[in-house]
């Protein structure tokens, strides 16, 4: 606030409304005539100033080491398990440190998968599962149109996708 009046480009009024005090403070020539004597204080830095070739050591070498982690992340996540399972038991959701976010970005799994909880199969489908096998032990030549037509009853026809998804669940092959 003393610089701005200090510099004169602005009214006394305008700085005042900008930094929100009255125009009284910012009038105040005992401000003015400290920042005149003592600026060369207040703006002298006490830090000593950093050569060019230790800033360039100090950038280098921690270049170096944010590589060195990035290569052990990637060795990391190579020996980890592929199982989308195992990793979600990895995740503690109550860690304080690391986020849920965080700690499946670095066990490379989707956050949609960690929070996936699996369906189950219904009744309908686990009874018609059955029927499949048993037609399926018996005559193992059939395919998916055929033991559709076989498990359909006269009220309730079964589609044959249905029939080949089941199929599939349970490892049918004809």
């Amino acid at each position: 606030m003393v610089s701005a009046a200090l510099k004169g480009d602005r009214t006394l009024s305008e700085i005042a409304a900008h930094h929100e005090v009255h125009v009284k403070l910012v009038q105040a020539q005992a401000w003015k005539k400290q920042m005149q004597e003592q600026a060369a204080m207040v703006f002298a830095s006490s830090i000593k100033p950093v050569s060019l070739k230790e800033s360039e050591a100090k950038q280098a070498e921690l270049f170096e080491q944010i590589g060195r982690l990035k290569m052990e992340l990637e060795w990391l996540k190579k020996k980890l398990p592929p199982s989308c399972e195992w990793k979600r038991q990895q995740v503690e959701p109550n860690h304080e440190e690391l986020s849920i976010r965080r700690q499946c970005e670095l066990l490379g799994l989707a956050r949609s998968s960690f929070y996936l909880e699996p369906a189950t199969a219904s009744a309908d489908d686990v009874t018609l599962m059955e029927q499949l096998d048993r037609w399926h032990l018996k005559y193992p030549f059939l395919g998916s149109r055929k033991l559709a037509a076989l498990v359909s009853s006269p009220g309730e026809a079964v589609n044959r996708k249905r029939v080949q998804r089941l199929m599939r669940v349970i490892g049918l092959e004809c």
